[in-house]
């Protein structure tokens, strides 16, 4: 009804879902402390397990140029946020990623058979990954980005 609004803030992490009388949802995200973009791409080293600050960063972009796991640092126990990565093959590859939550904690995904990335060099995929707050949940959330003809 016009005149009829309830006004809220939502807090970091918040989830909003609406549904519609005629089964819409409509979810809202919010995360008032939403960190700026880095633009620089983190390289990963040849071998081995790297750390990922994310707490304060949560898109980045990630180059692969070796199978890579990624220990995310900065999560807040008890806090939701999402993070997002552009994953982009390296010239030699295709290179695997897990995401780690801590040392030997990977994250949870679709079926437990890890990150399925793009094959092709350069190929660029976008990674989305959820912090419950005691877990880390990732997926690919679409593969081999390119420009449209």
């Amino acid at each position: 009804m016009p005149g009829n609004l309830n006004a809220f803030q939502l807090g970091p992490g918040a989830v909003v879902s609406l549904e519609t009388n005629q089964g819409q949802v409509l979810a809202i995200v919010a995360d008032a402390d939403a960190p700026t973009f880095d633009p620089a791409p983190i390289t990963t080293p040849p071998v081995g397990t790297s750390v990922l600050p994310v707490g304060e960063n949560s898109s980045q972009t990630i180059q692969l140029n070796a199978n890579a796991q990624l220990i995310l640092t900065g999560l807040i126990p008890n806090r939701a946020s999402w993070l997002q990565f552009l994953v982009i093959q390296g010239p030699a590859g295709p290179f695997t990623l897990t995401l780690l939550q801590g040392v030997g904690s990977p994250a949870r995904t679709p079926g437990g058979t890890g990150l399925s990335l793009s094959a092709t060099a350069a190929a660029q995929d976008i990674v989305s990954a959820w912090w419950s707050g005691t877990t880390l949940y990732a997926l690919v959330a679409g593969k081999d980005f390119k420009v449209s003809p």
